[in-house]
């Protein structure tokens, strides 16, 4: 089985396409609604919420740092709207490889309860 697949409207790709072009690593939370279809689970992607400026504590071309301002209001959002939230952050510059990292997966685990936890959703 393979894993969900995520649906974008084409200005919402755009937006994220834009992201991605970035210099310097970017994120934010992309806001999803999860569809059980016979082809599998799609997220349907519905809003990108970039971490304002004032949150980076570290921004860098291969390094983040974000206090929690970066996302909580995200958060609140997606509990409000019944939203799956999805952690984004880029990969910037040439030879970037489009794949988790061993530091973003300890980001993660370090985020998925409080995303779960904040939007009021068992999906991270």
């Amino acid at each position: 089985m393979t894993g969900p697949t995520l649906v974008l409207p084409g200005a919402l790709y755009e937006q994220l396409r834009a992201v991605a072009a970035e210099p310097l690593e970017t994120a934010g939370v992309l806001l999803a609604s999860m569809v059980s279809t016979e082809k599998g689970i799609r997220l349907l992607g519905r809003e990108y919420h970039p971490v304002p400026q004032q949150a980076y504590r570290i921004r860098e071309v291969d390094r983040l740092g974000i206090s929690s301002e970066g996302y909580v209001p995200a958060l609140s959002r997606a509990e409000r709207i019944g939203a799956v939230a999805i952690w984004f952050h880029t990969h910037p510059g040439d030879g970037s490889w489009p794949a988790p990292s061993r530091w973003d997966d300890k980001v993660d685990a370090d985020l998925a309860e409080t995303f779960r936890v904040r939007t009021n959703n068992d999906f991270y």
